[in-house]
């Protein structure tokens, strides 16, 4: 599979990931690879951060700016932190990541078109 990445400059609708994606979120201290498996549901492979390299299941619930703005379950974007709902061995948990500094996407070259055509 060949696969291009592209530079998120400051906001990914989350309508446009697609199976197979890949992205990955830098913080100031961390880097995080969410491998998107159900992009309906924004569900998908997390790992790096607290997590470290193995990735377990995770979903992307949203992503807040500051607490006194309501969350944003549309896109997301830098300065902003995320919010993932983490499944670990038998329990269910929350990772809230500190704010974003980067986003990047990575996606298989076939599905690029379909993409800048949006």
């Amino acid at each position: 599979m060949i696969s291009l990445e592209k530079p998120v400059s400051e906001k990914l609708l989350l309508s446009t990931l697609r199976a197979k994606d890949q992205l990955i979120i830098n913080t100031k201290n961390s880097e995080y690879k969410f491998e998107v498996t159900d992009p309906i549901h924004y569900r998908g492979i997390l790992s790096g951060g607290q997590l470290g390299n193995k990735g377990c299941r995770a979903a992307l619930l949203c992503t807040t700016e500051s607490s006194l703005e309501p969350v944003n379950n549309k896109s997301i974007k830098t300065n902003a932190k995320a919010l993932f709902l983490v499944e670990l061995n038998t329990t269910s948990t929350h990772l809230c990541t500190s704010p974003i500094t980067n986003l990047k996407l990575i996606r298989d070259i076939d599905s690029w078109k379909d993409f800048l055509e949006e």
